[in-house]
């Protein structure tokens, strides 16, 4: 099953909450290291919609996002975020299910 742009939850570890019901398949979950915060334990987990995908980097949501998720690309490894699109705030996830490294590159809310 296709599904649409995954977005993320990321916050302190003791209130991950569950997915939205809009978007109610789990994926990627883990700690991060947000250069913004390095001494702020900081988790995240991401939530999918059974929408058609849509091809990044224009990807948007098609539903509207509580404030507390966030839409972002992943990509296996630490690699860097592409510099020609919105999803510029780059975070490292160290996914806990399949014990690997994640890099999140995430779309700059100010974008519009």
């Amino acid at each position: 099953m296709d599904t649409g742009p995954p977005i993320f939850w990321m916050g302190e570890p003791d209130v991950v909450p569950s997915c939205p019901v809009e978007t109610p398949y789990q994926g990627l979950e883990g700690y991060i290291d947000d250069p913004m915060l390095p001494k702020l334990p900081r988790y995240a987990r991401s939530a999918s919609s059974p929408r058609p995908t849509i091809a990044w980097p224009r990807a948007r949501p098609a539903l509207p996002l509580r404030p507390d998720f966030h839409v972002c690309i992943h990509q296996e490894g630490e690699e860097g975020c592409p510099l020609d699109n919105d999803y510029t705030d780059r975070k490292t996830l160290f996914d806990a299910q399949v014990s690997k490294t994640v890099t999140l590159c995430c779309r700059d809310d100010s974008s519009p």
